[in-house]
């Protein structure tokens, strides 16, 4: 092999190296946007479902996000049902994973 040819090798290797790396830090994903993101995906599953599950409730909404390799891990509060007045929710706990292309 010729040393233009391990050159070009060697460029389209870092090259490929730098973009996974920037891939997996995903700093083009907020914190804010893996969240909004979450709460608009568990909005859209329970969106035809008359009485179905919600952030109305105290405690309710995003507990936690967590930047992971090539997205977000953000975790969510959420009560299902229609509930008498003095009677307390039960409150759920579900885990979304944002990716770096912004998908759930």
């Amino acid at each position: 092999m010729s040393k233009r040819m391990i050159s070009s090798v060697a460029s389209g290797v870092t090259a490929l190296l730098i973009i996974v790396i920037i891939c997996a830090w995903s700093p083009w994903i907020s914190k804010a946007y893996a969240s909004d993101r979450t709460i608009n995906q568990f909005k859209t599953e329970w969106k035809d479902t008359a009485d179905g599950c919600g952030f109305n409730c105290e405690g309710c909404g995003v507990r936690s996000s967590e930047r992971k390799l090539f997205g977000w891990k953000v975790t969510i509060n959420y009560a299902c049902g229609q509930l008498a007045e003095n009677q307390k929710p039960i409150i759920k706990t579900k885990t979304y994973y944002v990716s770096f292309i912004g998908t759930e």
